[in-house]
Parts: C-alpha cells; structure tokens; sequence
C-alpha cells in the first residue's frame, strides 16, 4: 500500500515484496540458511525460553536479535521453516531519510553479527554448504557490496 507515495516508497514496498516472498522461499528450502526477520514471523515461545530468550545481553553487539534467535535455534539442532499463511502490509516511513536509517541498521547489524560467537560457531560446527549459504544470506552480502564498491 505504500507504492502509491512516489518513487522512495515504490522502492521499498517493492524490496519488502521480494524480500518477504521469493528471497524467504529460496532461503528455506533449497539453502536452509533462514533465520527469523521479525515481524511477521512466528516462533516457538517454548524453544525461546529454553535457550534464554530472544534479547541478547549487549545492545550495541546484538542489533538484530531476531536473526541471534535464528541463530541459537540451528545451533540447537531447531530447523526454521518458511510458511505462507497469511500475508501482512507493513507501514513505514518513507521519505529517503528513514529507508536509508533501516538499511544502515540493517548492515550495522550484519557488521556486528561477524563479531559473534554464534558466527564463529556456525563457521565451526555446520555442515559446510549450509553454512556458507548462511553466510552469503546474511554478512556476506555486506561483505562483497563492500568489496564491490571498493574495487
């Protein structure tokens, strides 16, 4: 509903279109490198609890704590399914200002995500294919734009 407020808002109901839809479908079954985004994902409230919650202890080194939650649950042996029950509209801002604050926050917290001991874990214990599709889903895109743009 927010593609009618010009090209900014064209742009990011476009990105949350693919986003929520055919990159979900391709990061849960072929790759299994899903993990949870928020909103409008649903979780095991028992699962949660046993692996100490969602919020992590660190505010600044665990920005995107849904992706943490993801993270704990493969490293649990939990699998994270995508399912298309329902679909939800989601509001936001949308002048250039607030979408470029939700993608520097989203690669902040990709930054900080390299720095963990769930990565590290991941990068240590996990089968190869999927931890590298892990990998490539999440850091590692920030990691080649900034190669990219570098070169």
């Amino acid at each position: 509903f927010s593609s009618s407020l010009g090209s900014c808002g064209d742009l990011a109901a476009s990105h949350e279109h693919v986003f929520g839809t055919l990159v979900q479908r391709v990061l849960s079954a072929p790759l299994s490198a899903r993990q949870h985004y928020g909103h409008p994902d649903f979780v095991d409230k028992l699962r949660m609890m046993q692996q100490g919650g969602v919020s992590k202890a660190v505010r600044g080194l665990h920005l995107s704590e849904d992706v943490f939650s993801g993270y704990c649950t493969l490293l649990n042996g939990g699998r994270i399914v995508h399912r298309e029950y329902s679909q939800v509209g989601k509001g936001r801002d949308l002048d250039f200002g607030s979408i470029m604050s939700f993608y520097s926050k989203l690669a902040q917290g990709n930054a900080q995500q390299m720095l963990t001991r769930q990565v590290y874990r991941i990068g240590r214990f996990m089968p190869f294919f999927q931890m590298v599709a892990v990998a490539i889903a999440h850091y590692g895109f920030f990691v080649t734009q900034v190669l990219v743009t570098s070169a």
